[in-house]
């Protein structure tokens, strides 16, 4: 192989794969959202085609690439002859790829992924389009980028070919772009640095001769809340200065981020964890040093949640709440002392001090946390978010200020306060396309669903879906017919078991409807149930399953 610091000799005129149309594989039948060229460059998640396991990794690693992992590992989907070829750039062996990829942290304040559309899936060549923000580090303005990529396959599932159309950009090997391509694909090493072993990793059959890997599950972290539950049941509410005899204590292990996690485990996997499953679930929080922070980890590790990422807070207390049931009708109210949960800082949240998170497929979020570690974890997450933002904050909820969230989850009186309408204005359900419209435009959200109680749910998206022959932008869910016994984690579970439809479609096409349905469903179960975690069902227990 050339020494990658010396110019190379001129590449040749055949040496470059012909792009594919683009009018052919993405025209929008609505010109307006067109680009000056007539094509749709924008990805659209939802019209993603099915990708197959393995092509799927490859996708991954890329958008990692172009989010700024500068990964070795990443590197290694490249074939050690591989070219790079977009309308700036040309680049003919993989050390030489590398050097774009490992010069985007140096450039960039941050580059993150915004939205992935499937367009296409052979087996020896993959199309798809891609969002991604990048943020210079001189600059400090956020600008968006659209790519149609095709990424051709060699016999060994190395991507030997990879083609970038972004921005419209004229595609020529002449002129500006001929100069431009040369001094990128030639020079950029020399500044970046790779790490030199890209030069010739072994090939895939001379890598190790131990076993083959389990394939890689698709990972829900979920980042939040661990408390201590105190639970009293009682007849009715007190009124204010008024002793009541309650029906009866329990102690339990609560926290919205705890519960979701556990909704999420135990809603993609059977009780007796016989049968396998594609989804791991990690929980990251704070606790105390104490009794109740030790007993919360062992209670969420036997149920199959990965705690690694939980901290012990030395100096703090274990979050608690204070539960009060209403026996007659389930209804709750709660009084909740943070405690290690608000140790959770923006600081934890760079690529440099946490990297782990980064490699999470779905991200699930709650405001049990400070508002604004919230922020710093969306702004450097490359996950799919999942956000439910309760309890309600007493601090203005901005969703201007979330500038990467996929799925919003609220109740009728959170969307309240973030969207401005009022209650009496919200309960309407003509309204909710109106409100929920709002919401979109507000945060750039991709789905809406508005939980609505004994109404049922709302649920509204940006990308048309097909149900009953009819294209919709929203539609409601009537809500199930149980008995209620207690509603303390019915929320956090259609949290939880929506998180594990969006898991369970990456890659794929996510049904939003379906995941809703089945988010209510499992809801409902909860409720039947006293308790918040111990109420919450598992996957065999569901009538989906």
């Amino acid at each position: 192989m050339a020494n990658p610091h010396t110019t190379p000799a001129p590449i040749p005129h055949g040496s470059y794969e012909p792009r594919p149309d683009p009018h052919s594989m993405t025209s929008n039948p609505d010109p307006s959202k067109n680009s000056s060229s007539g094509v749709d460059y924008e990805p659209h998640p939802s019209s993603s085609v099915k990708i197959s396991p393995e092509h799927e990794k490859i996708v991954k690693a890329i958008t990692n690439l172009y989010s700024g992992s500068a990964s070795e590992e990443d590197m290694q989907v490249y074939a050690a002859e591989s070219v790079y070829d977009d309308p700036w750039s040309f680049c003919d062996t993989r050390y030489k790829i590398a050097g774009q990829w490992y010069g985007i942290p140096k450039l960039m304040a941050s580059s993150k992924t915004l939205a992935i559309e499937i367009v296409s899936d052979k087996p020896s060549e993959i199309i798809f389009k891609l969002q991604q923000e990048y943020t210079p580090r001189v600059l400090h303005f956020s600008k968006p980028v659209n790519s149609l990529i095709t990424l051709t396959l060699d016999k060994e599932g190395k991507v030997k070919y990879h083609k970038d159309q972004w921005n419209e950009k004229d595609y020529s090997h002449e002129g500006l772009g001929k100069v431009m391509k040369t001094l990128n694909g030639d020079h950029l090493t020399k500044i970046t640095r790779p790490p030199e072993d890209l030069h010739n990793l072994p090939p895939p059959n001379e890598i190790t001769s131990s076993p083959p890997a389990a394939p890689s599950k698709m990972q829900i972290l979920v980042i939040g809340s661990m408390n201590t539950d105190l639970v009293t049941r009682t007849s009715r509410m007190p009124q204010a200065g008024e002793t009541l005899t309650s029906q009866s204590f329990e102690t339990g292990y609560g926290g919205k981020g705890a519960n979701q996690a556990v909704a999420c485990v135990r809603l993609s996997h059977h009780r007796d964890a016989k049968k396998p499953t594609d989804i791991e679930v990690k929980m990251v929080g704070a606790v105390g040093d104490d009794n109740y922070g030790h007993e919360i980890i062992k209670s969420l590790t036997k149920d199959g949640i990965n705690c690694s990422g939980v901290q012990l807070a030395k100096e703090l207390k274990t979050g608690t709440a204070v539960i009060i049931v209403e026996e007659k009708t389930g209804e709750n109210r709660i009084l909740l002392s943070p405690g290690a949960n608000h140790s959770l800082r923006p600081r934890f949240w760079g690529q440099e001090e946490y990297p782990e998170f980064l490699k999470a497929d779905v991200l699930v979020l709650q405001l049990e946390i400070p508002q604004e570690t919230v922020k710093s974890i969306v702004a450097n997450t490359n996950a799919q978010v999942v956000f439910n933002p309760a309890p309600a904050p007493d601090i203005p909820l901005r969703l201007e200020d979330y500038t990467h969230i996929e799925h919003l989850i609220i109740n009728e009186t959170e969307t309240s306060m973030i969207s401005g309408f009022s209650i009496d204005y919200i309960n309407d359900e003509e309204n909710l396309p109106t409100v929920a419209a709002s919401l979109h435009e507000k945060g750039q959200i991709w789905n809406i669903i508005i939980t609505r109680g004994s109404k049922g749910v709302f649920y509204s998206t940006v990308g048309k879906q097909r149900y009953d022959g009819n294209e919709r932008f929203h539609g409601s869910v009537k809500a199930e017919e149980v008995n209620v016994v207690d509603t303390t984690a019915a929320g956090d579970t259609f949290v939880g078991a929506y998180a594990v439809e969006v898991a369970n479609s990456v890659g794929g096409k996510f049904d939003l409807r379906e995941a809703v349905v089945k988010a209510n469903k499992a809801a409902a179960k909860t409720v039947e149930k006293e308790g918040a975690q111990s109420a919450i069902p598992w996957l065999d227990e569901m009538s989906w399953s």
